[in-house]
């Protein structure tokens, strides 16, 4: 509208200007949106338990992203055997979000390495991304907050709330280990006997 309304009115420079901040603010606004729709549909689901393929499911969102970024070198190691007993669907959203902030904060790394494991009852997802202060990790899983700035690493903040939504959800819990220039490691247990689990 505003190309085809004064567009002419406008000079050429100032123009495409104030169109670039328009749809770049309207793109990020889709984007939040959407991602409000999966917290609540996240939040709205019943939780249906059965058994999960952890590791099944881990290779196959590793292979799902690196089919659509070809050009990463990412290192997946996901431990063999890893079951749970959660909401597959659910489960699926938690595993995806840590699976996409390990992507994502290894992009900068020529030969990335993201693990999936277990230690005790509790399942984790480790980088080795530039990490981040551990003062700030009380705020990292509440929604729109971001520990890196915007123009480092894309991203609405919205992914980690998703996650610990879903282990909430489950009974469980959800923290991270990290220290800035040594990667990040996200824990989250599925139940409330495992919700003490490591840390």
């Amino acid at each position: 509208m505003l190309s085809d309304g004064v567009g002419s009115d406008l000079a050429e420079q100032h123009r495409e200007q104030q169109l670039s901040r328009v749809c770049l603010a309207t793109t990020r606004m889709d984007r939040m949106v959407d991602a409000l729709l999966e917290i609540s549909r996240v939040g709205g689901k019943p939780v249906e338990r059965g058994p999960i393929d952890l590791s099944g499911l881990a290779a196959y969102l590793a292979a799902e992203m690196a089919r659509e970024e070809p050009g990463r070198q990412v290192q997946f190691e996901v431990e063999d055997g890893l079951r749970a007993e959660g909401d597959r669907g659910l489960v699926r959203s938690l595993l995806r979000e840590l699976l996409s902030n390990a992507w994502k904060f290894t992009r900068n790394i020529e030969r990335a390495r993201v693990e999936v494991g277990r230690i005790g009852s509790a399942f984790y997802v480790r980088d080795d991304g530039p990490g981040f202060d551990m003062q700030h990790a009380s705020r990292m899983f509440d929604t729109f907050e971001r520990l890196h700035h915007s123009d480092e690493f894309e991203g609405e903040g919205v992914g980690l709330a998703i996650a610990a939504r879903v282990a909430r959800r489950h009974g469980g819990r959800i923290w991270a280990e990290s220290r800035p220039g040594a990667g990040a490691t996200l824990f989250f247990t599925l139940s409330d006997e495992d919700s003490g689990a490591v840390g």
